[in-house]
């Protein structure tokens, strides 16, 4: 995970908070922890970012992922912004990150592909969404965090209980897996009791037996926010209450160049005041005429109505005696205390705001009815009945109009609409979570008074108009979080649904009243069964508290069943931690049968490597070949693989006895033999240092590999991506180190089919005209002595004896095999020597003649292993390097 760091300062200075990131860039982090944050401009920002020690600007924030190994050092700008601004912004990122690290973390159902990550994700502690990526396949015994393969189900099984329901992927094939190695965050499920129902499938085995097998699709906007667990149900007290600027009314349409407040929707009630032009007649002796348009307040016979200034609303209400519409209207009003005619109004022209009110019953408002950017459009409610074929609006322009979100009565707003379902599917079942923060309740002294809130859910047809709305009451006496889950079963559809509180929010501070709503969720078709993966599913129920970070937090310590080879035949799948187990079974899974695999050598390796204890333990999960795979799981085991004669064959790195299994020199050779070798250097590596996965702590760790006279200046960087123990990773080290040191000398040479007798890694004797060492020639005769036990042969060069030097002789049989060096005496002549044995040479007229290798018994010829072999034609190039047995001195050490 990144940590990201917040300073209150550019100085230098401790940070006031820290915080681990994942998952996100950091443009995202902050946007999600500050809403303020999304007004600034990038290239003036008041806030700073180091990432590892760079700066990095604000248009580059973007691409910044908090992965693991970033770290973020956020700090405010010393100049460009006020003092106040700054603070602001800290206390906002700083307020917000401690608001998200106590809300539950959903996982985020991404559709991204991780192709190309490391085999083993160490620092991905957490389950994770991975759609469209490969299912891992797994080696030995790991740490694994197994992959969703349904979405989670959060639900409240009772108002202070909260289960989960999650369905996760191991890897491919089979494992086992025991109760007390599978952990919520770092406690084994087996202490939680009936908190956990699990189970483990097999592959292909029936899921259905468990409720966490159902599918369902969470709703991604409903749910944790910054503000909260969930969306808060607010009500027409929460919204912007006043819309300003010039008006334009036209029917049933208002409209100003700004729009309306970014908080009004769709059911929003408002107290409009509207200034028009009238005149008025009469008066004195004689009542008062009105004269102008007043169809917009609908001024029936009886009606209250107020006249008035815009925002004065003071003196009493006017009663309608009559009314005459027309061009003008005309109508006739009375008090409304004293039934007194109006007549005390000057003839003449006016401007008053001219409603019914809002606060009398019956009750005047209008409700809007739909909303753009521009604009709104209303409907005329009288005692909560819309007004059929009401005329709307004169058509006025003003700044005079008062249009504002109704006070007289506050209710609950309906949310934003959501999709309850993916685009394009349908379902018949829906679940809805509601969620009291602060508990439910009045306070009355030392007592909580039990309140009821009731809450109503819609739900349609996704692109039509007609609603299904249901009721739920939830009760409570309590300052314990609470929760509630409803379930609904509806027509097949892909539905649209909304949902509000009916009452408003209370904003007294004795009362408990907050509701969230917590999660939506839509059932769809699921799978019976997983063929070819093993399946975890489980049911966590957690009580006394419903914040909750454990939908992550899974991890099992598995270990992978494999079959194995036993006496020659195969058995069944058994737990086992064999590298050669694995390279088979990658082998075999690709369609390699048993008659392509060297079984003898892969069976020999296996027993080997566990009387050694060498281990391989690893996930694989991105686009390696088959033959990456293999090779990785061979490494830890110091060997490769190969193809000889059209079969996989493992060819370890290993001590290979005294004997050279073939021989070169320049009877054999098609031209010079090509020797190089490369002297210490300065900057040569002295030292290797190898990371690796810990198997006991499963975290990284490194282990330093140093010959005698190392001093570890210039190491050379190992990593292996397999969880093994300190002493395997040291010794992996260490023949690294050695081969490093020891192996400097290379050969090159060609020959002609002769070469095709050596395989990868084959000892072979390699003869030179370097002086000091062996020397080689044609056998032309060969004569056994039986009596004496000697063989005498005539060679086709003369050799050079060293005085007081013990020598030997070995010559190539028609199998192209190199003999055992024999002791040797010089013969009668100088081309004859008679070498200590009782095995002749084969010398034939049909058949090209043996080669011998002569030499001192230490310098006969330089031992090496074969790199590369390259045929060309009727040629064939080796190359080989020099064997030397120091490279093997730590294999069975330890570490100090």
């Amino acid at each position: 995970m990144a940590l990201i760091r917040l300073y209150p300062s550019a100085l230098p200075g401790a940070p006031i908070r820290e915080q681990q990131v994942t998952g996100m860039t950091l443009d995202a982090w902050l946007r999600e922890c500050s809403q303020s944050y999304r007004r600034y401009d990038a290239d003036h920002h008041p806030l700073i970012a180091a990432v590892n020690d760079r700066l990095v600007p604000p248009a580059q924030w973007g691409e910044v992922w908090l992965g693991a190994d970033t770290t973020v050092e956020l700090r405010p700008q010393a100049a460009g912004g006020s003092a106040t601004l700054i603070a602001a912004v800290v206390a906002a990122v700083v307020s917000a990150a401690a608001a998200l690290m106590l809300t539950p973390s959903l996982p985020s159902q991404r559709n991204s592909s991780t192709k190309g990550s490391k085999l083993l994700e160490v620092s991905a502690e957490g389950n994770q969404v991975r759609l469209g990526d490969l299912i891992p396949d797994i080696a030995g015994r790991v740490k694994a965090n197994p992959d969703y393969i349904a979405a989670t189900r959060r639900y409240f099984i009772e108002p202070k209980k909260q289960a989960l329901d999650m369905l996760l992927c191991v890897g491919l094939g089979e494992y086992d897996i025991q109760p007390d190695d599978i952990k919520i965050g770092a406690t084994p499920v087996t202490s939680l009791g009936t908190s956990v129902d699990l189970s483990v499938f097999g592959p292909g085995e029936d899921v259905t037996g468990h409720v966490a097998h159902q599918n369902w699709y969470n709703a991604p906007e409903v749910g944790p926010s910054t503000s909260g667990s969930g969306l808060r149900l607010k009500s027409s007290r929460d919204l912007q209450k006043t819309w300003t600027g010039t008006h334009t009314f036209d029917g049933t349409s208002i409209t100003t160049p700004e729009g309306p407040p970014d908080s009004w929707a769709v059911g929003t009630q408002l107290t409009i005041e509207l200034p028009i032009d009238f005149d008025v007649t009469g008066g004195g002796t004689e009542p008062n005429v009105f004269h102008g348009s007043f169809a917009h307040f609908e001024p029936e016979v009886g009606a209250i109505i107020y006249i008035h200034q815009p925002g004065d609303e003071s003196g009493t209400g006017l009663r309608v005696t009559s009314y005459t519409p027309g061009s003008p209207d005309q109508m006739t009003l009375e008090d409304g205390l004293t039934n007194e005619p109006i007549s005390d109004w000057s003839p003449g022209s006016y401007n008053r705001v001219i409603r019914r009110p809002n606060y009398a019953d019956p009750r005047a408002l209008h409700v809007i009815e739909s909303i753009d950017s521009g604009g709104v459009t209303v409907r005329y409610e009288i005692d909560g009945t819309p007004v059929s074929n009401w005329a709307g609006f004169p058509v006025v322009t003003t700044s005079s109009a008062l249009v504002e979100v109704d006070d007289q009565e506050y209710t609950g707003i309906w949310s934003s609409i959501f999709l309850a379902c993916p685009e394009g599917e349908t379902t018949d079942t829906l679940e809805f979570d509601l969620y009291a923060p602060q508990g439910l309740g009045h306070i009355d002294g030392s007592d909580v008074d039990r309140v009821q809130r009731t809450v109503e859910f819609r739900y349609r047809e996704q692109g039509t108009t007609t609603w299904t709305t249901v009721s739920r009451t939830v009760e409570g006496a309590t300052r314990d979080q609470l929760g509630w889950t409803f379930r609904e079963s509806i027509p097949a559809m892909t539905p649209e649904v909304q949902m509000r509180r009916v009452s408003a929010e209370s904003n007294a501070t004795d009362d408990m009243d907050r509701l969230e709503w917590y999660g939506l969720r839509s059932r769809h078709p699921h799978a019976t069964s997983y063929p070819g993966v093993t399946v975890i599913a489980l049911t966590i129920t957690g009580s006394d508290t419903i914040a909750s970070q454990t939908e992550n937090q899974v991890a099992a310590w598995v270990t992978r069943k494999l079959p194995l080879r036993e006496n020659g035949a195969w058995t069944s799948p058994q737990p086992t931690r064999s590298p050669a187990a694995y390279a088979m079974h990658v082998a075999k899974a690709v369609g390699y049968t048993d008659d392509k695999l060297h079984l003898s050598e892969f069976e020999r390796l296996a027993d080997l490597w566990e009387s050694r204890g060498d281990t391989y333990n690893a996930m694989h999960r991105d686009d390696s070949t088959v033959k990456e795979v293999i090779n990785a799981a061979l490494r830890v085991g110091f060997a490769e693989l190969t193809i000889d004669r059209g079969r996989i064959r493992p060819v370890r790195d290993e001590p290979r006895g005294n004997l050279p299994l073939h021989g070169y020199s320049a009877q054999t050779m098609i031209g010079s033999l090509g020797r190089q070798t490369s002297m210490p250097k300065p900057d040569d590596n002295d030292g290797i240092d190898v990371t690796y996965i810990d198997e006991g702590t499963w975290t990284e760790a490194t282990v330093p590999c140093r010959l005698q006279g190392d001093q570890g200046i210039r190491t050379k960087k190992v990593k292996f991506d397999a969880a093994m123990t300190r002493t395997q990773a040291w010794r992996l080290g260490m023949r690294e180190r050695a081969r490093l040191e020891y192996r400097r000398t290379r050969f090159q040479f060609q020959t002609e089919l002769a070469g095709l007798n050596s395989s990868y890694m084959s000892r072979c004797a390699i003869a030179t005209d370097v002086p000091g060492y062996g020397q080689s020639a044609w056998v032309m005769v060969a004569r056994l002595d039986e009596q004496a036990g000697t063989v005498t042969l005539e060679v086709s060069e003369e050799f050079d004896w060293v005085d007081g030097a013990s020598h030997v002789i070995a010559w190539r049989e028609p199998n192209g095999k190199l003999t055992s060096p024999f002791p040797a005496q010089p013969g009668a002549t100088p081309f004859e020597v008679v070498a200590t044995t009782t095995q002749v040479p084969t010398v034939r007229d049909d058949m090209e003649p043996p080669f011998v290798h002569f030499g001192t018994t230490e310098n006969w010829s330089w031992q090496a292993l074969v790199k590369e072999i390259s045929p060309e034609g009727n040629q064939v190039s080796i190359s080989a390097v020099i064997d030397d047995p120091r490279v093997y001195d730590h294999d069975d050490a330890v570490p100090p």
